[in-house]
């Protein structure tokens, strides 16, 4: 599965489960390897907080999957750059609607 659709499958599941995520999020301290500054950090307190259902975090975007090194560090920035994108393609798309 590519990071678009991990991501992908992320924001369907914050759309159905919390609405109004989108505003929470705050990209000035978006940090997807930081527990308390991630997508699930922001919205939950901490990534370790989430839901049950979110147990593999790296299906929905949420998390790297665990390899060793040089990979994790790459994937989660791959994983923060598609996470920004789709915020501010959303955010800038609900302000061009009002």
């Amino acid at each position: 599965m590519t990071i678009a659709q991990r991501v992908e499958n992320g924001v369907q599941w914050l759309d159905e489960n919390m609405p109004g995520w989108l505003t929470a999020i705050d990209l000035n301290r978006l940090r997807l390897s930081s527990p308390c500054r991630c997508i699930l950090g922001q919205l939950y307190g901490e990534y370790m907080d989430r839901p049950d259902e979110l147990d593999n975090g790296a299906a929905y975007g949420f998390n790297a999957n665990w390899v060793d090194g040089a990979d994790e560090v790459w994937e989660f920035g791959a994983l923060e750059r598609e996470w920004r994108g789709v915020i501010t393609a959303r955010r800038e798309a609900a302000r061009a609607e009002q």
